[in-house]
């Protein structure tokens, strides 16, 4: 298993890579340089459990600056699709046809802002078993 110093190395050695152009990959490589710092720590959201973060901890998420969940999820808790009309237009309507409202039109939100990123990553320690 390669390390996140060896990973980040083979990203940004590539010169395939250039900033910019993969968002994904520029998150990959963000996320290797916070772990690399050493300044993240992964918590069990179950048992609470933390330890230093890795992308090889067992179903690890990484939610620190430049993630998905610091960039798509609002203060309020929804993510930005519920926040879309044109997204609401996309689901199932209820029985009466209507589209089900957004959390702004719900009154659950005055509008998406991102929640950035936070104090720690999430990863699962087996707690609660393997099944």
């Amino acid at each position: 298993m390669k390390s996140a110093l060896e990973l980040h190395g083979q990203i940004v050695a590539d010169p395939r890579y250039r900033e910019g152009d993969d968002p994904a990959l520029d998150q990959r490589a963000s996320m290797l340089e916070a772990i690399i710092a050493g300044a993240r720590q992964a918590r069990c959201p179950h048992c609470k459990t933390e330890r230093p973060s890795t992308p090889d901890l067992p179903f690890f998420e990484y939610r620190g600056p430049g993630s998905r969940s610091a960039k798509e999820q609002c203060v309020c808790g929804y993510y930005e699709v519920a926040h879309d009309p044109a997204h609401m237009d996309t689901l199932v309507h209820d029985r009466d046809g209507k589209r089900r409202p957004t959390v702004v039109e719900s009154g659950r939100c005055s509008g998406f802002v991102p929640r950035g990123p936070w104090d720690v990553d999430l990863f699962y320690c087996g707690c609660r078993g393997w099944d």
